[in-house]
């Protein structure tokens, strides 16, 4: 257990002092449409602490590397160990993920799909979802045994989110298999999430109200495709908490609570991430469009509120003064109108992922930073 503490540690500091952006919503187990940026790597850490009834305390450790691949396609791999007081530590297994965005453009419901391939032990306490009958049962079951029982699975998702007004629901449907035995197993997951302010402050600070996200997540089994419904399943109700810190780490925690019998009592999560920026992406020049009013134009508040925003979320392919970078052109050099599209839509095509999740109000002071660059651009000097 000290190893594993003093290992977080270290993950905890080195995210402190990381200046790269890691803008996930805030919850653990429900998925988002949100896509990670290609050619960026995220590196993240998240822990799980409970007691089931009449077992020992556990503390189950899943470390994570998530690339993007295209704007439309993530992979992540999952290394995962747990220790349980009395009793032991083991490194459980592994998983792949792959998730794949359906739509190329931002929709009142965007579906993303899911798949999974997961090779793991009965000892495994990551509890990354919840399906079938799992129970409070299974997390009481000594190493010994449990970790002599090898699982390779099969997982499917299919991820529903929206963005409304600065919210973000979510909705997760999940099917599981045993490749070699076993039924279908069922699960669910849905969230909501907003941030605590719409509209960025100008100031850098790590305790601005834009840079905490709170949320609330339900989750649990299904049953089986023999069995479907709620008897004998676990469900959780948990509030989530996120916070960005001005040098991009993420923290985030959240307490769960178990809700029917089956269900361990308490669960308490924790988490770290940053990313590390490694390819510029591209973004080819789009015919001018029209736009409504900016009503952040001209408000000098706004426009250093705009820089702080573009600096942590669009720098590491546009350079810290929008200057471009490699592929990346200048984005001052576009209308507003297409700014603002592209940050509602992305460009799978072209490369660049869709910032939607941005408040409007976020994506809009963006903007009025940028026409400050191109007004001193085409302004003549005298």
């Amino acid at each position: 257990m000290n190893a594993i503490h003093l290992r977080l540690r270290v993950l905890l500091l080195a995210a402190l002092a990381w200046p790269a952006p890691a803008a996930e919503g805030p919850f653990f187990i429900t998925y988002t449409h949100q896509m990670e940026e290609p050619g960026n790597l995220e590196i993240a850490t998240r822990e799980v602490m409970g007691k089931p009834e009449g077992g020992n305390r556990f503390f189950g450790i899943t470390n994570e590397l998530e690339y993007g691949v295209q704007a439309w396609w993530t992979t992540e791999l999952y290394l995962e160990g747990q220790a349980t007081s009395h009793d032991g530590a083991l490194f459980t297994g592994y998983r792949w993920e792959n998730r794949f965005r359906l739509l190329p453009h931002e929709h009142w419901i965007n579906p993303v799909l899911y798949v999974e391939f997961e090779n793991i032990n009965d000892a495994n306490r990551s509890l990354l979802e919840v399906v079938g009958h799992d129970g409070q049962d299974g997390l009481a079951s000594p190493i010994a045994i449990a970790g002599r029982e090898k699982k390779r699975e099969l997982e499917a998702k299919l991820i529903l989110g929206s963005n409304v007004r600065g919210w973000n629901i979510s909705e997760n449907f999940i099917a599981e298999k045993n490749v070699r035995h076993a039924p279908f197993e069922f699960g669910y997951a849905v969230g909501v999430s907003r941030p605590l302010a719409l509209a960025a402050r100008p100031e850098p600070c790590n305790i601005c109200p834009e840079n905490f996200q709170a949320g609330l997540e339900l989750y649990g089994g299904l049953g089986t495709h023999d069995g479907f419904g709620l008897r004998q399943t676990s469900h959780y109700l948990a509030p989530t908490m996120a916070w960005q810190t001005a040098s991009g780490a993420t923290f985030k925690v959240s307490p769960g609570f178990g809700i029917t019998g089956q269900s361990a009592g308490f669960l308490l999560r924790v988490a770290v991430s940053y990313e590390i920026s490694q390819f510029a992406r591209a973004l080819r020049k789009q015919p001018k469009q029209a736009v409504r009013p900016n009503p952040y134009d001209d408000l000098e508040r706004d426009d250093k509120a705009g820089q702080k925003l573009f600096r942590r979320e669009c720098a590491s392919c546009h350079g810290e003064d929008a200057q471009g970078m490699g592929h990346a052109p200048a984005p001052a050099s576009a209308s507003p109108g297409e700014i603002l599209r592209v940050l509602r839509d992305g460009s799978m095509r072209r490369g660049m992922p869709s910032f939607s999740h941005l408040p409007e109000q976020q994506r809009r002071q963006i903007l009025s930073w940028l026409k400050t660059l191109d007004s001193s651009a085409t302004t003549p000097h005298r």
